[in-house]
């Protein structure tokens, strides 16, 4: 047995899965119903300098704080903190911005975004249930709720109402250089065609579809469904062999294209890469029978944890 036999639960948007544990986090993006959100470990103080910080930068030239909730005073429950701002009216094209953060179980979530003078009401109710649902979490943890996961946190939401989403994660193990896993999960707002389709629909446009196939040794390539016995996802994959100066490596893809406009079943995608060239690592950590071993177990894994 191997460490990247030693499995760990973990969600993104409104998908868990199982990846190897050990794992480094190495990108992230969070963005909920047009906000984007960070978060990270802190105090009560580091919470009041985060406010005093924005209102300092929207009290000085010609920029204004149009309104603000009130700042709430240390307790052990949630606290929450809404800032509206406009900065110079010459630069900023008519938008106000919002910012807001929530500091729950000693965690910060910093919560951006804007809007035109026409989404005003929509952007208000949209900022109170982000601030009003968010909760911390252990990333470890998977919710029993409807909701969409973030890191740190949890957005509890039952998605009736279609809210543009997209969570980014991806992650490198440290005794595996040449390995790289990587999830996007996004609520679309209309159809799209799958990653795969797309990529060659350009490729063909380009005049260099039948070069980029020479290039490569596809191993797999088409629909690929999970073989699950749970609410199997639909999907298609493409494999391919990835060159590496020493032992090659795969370069996998896997999507469920979901629905347009409903939250509930949004896109996700899955990538393995084990030749990932970081100029030092030259051969491929894992051999292709245990890269799409690890592959095959990731994609099985993949479901919907409030089903």
């Amino acid at each position: 047995m191997n460490s990247l036999d030693k499995k760990q639960q973990w969600c993104t948007g409104r998908y868990s899965f199982e990846i190897p544990k050990n794992h480094e986090i190495i990108g992230v993006t969070d963005k909920y119903d047009s906000f984007v959100i960070e978060s990270e470990l802190a105090t009560y103080i580091d919470f009041l300098n985060s406010i005093q910080v924005t209102q300092k930068e929207y009290t000085v030239g010609n920029s204004v704080i149009i309104k603000e909730t009130e700042t709430p005073k240390e307790s052990k429950q949630k606290l929450t903190k809404i800032i509206w701002g406009d900065i110079d009216k010459s630069t900023n094209k008519g938008l106000t911005h919002v910012i807001a953060f929530v500091l729950d179980k000693g965690i910060l979530f910093k919560i951006k975004g804007s809007y035109s003078e026409a989404y005003k009401d929509e952007s208000f109710e949209s900022i109170n249930n982000v601030v009003t649902n968010l909760t911390a979490r252990n990333n470890n943890t998977i919710p029993i709720e409807k909701g969409v996961c973030i890191l740190n946190g949890f957005i509890k939401d039952n998605g009736d109402k279609y809210r543009f989403s997209r969570q980014i994660i991806s992650f490198q193990y440290n005794n595996f250089p040449s390995l790289r896993l990587a999830f996007t999960v996004e609520a679309t707002y209309k159809a799209e065609q799958n990653i795969i389709s797309s990529v060659t629909s350009k490729l063909e446009k380009q005049g260099v579809l039948q070069s980029f196939l020479s290039s490569f040794k596809s191993i797999r390539k088409g629909e690929k469904n999970q073989n699950n016995t749970s609410n199997p996802l639909k999907g298609v994959e493409l494999v391919v062999e990835a060159p590496m100066k020493g032992k090659s490596g795969i370069d996998a893809t896997w999507e469920h294209t979901g629905t347009a406009k409903n939250s509930n079943d949004p896109t996700i995608v899955f990538l393995l890469d084990s030749a990932y060239n970081d100029r030092i690592t030259k051969t491929s950590s894992l051999s292709e029978k245990d890269a799409l071993k690890l592959y095959d177990y990731t994609l099985n894994s993949i479901k919907k944890f409030q089903e």
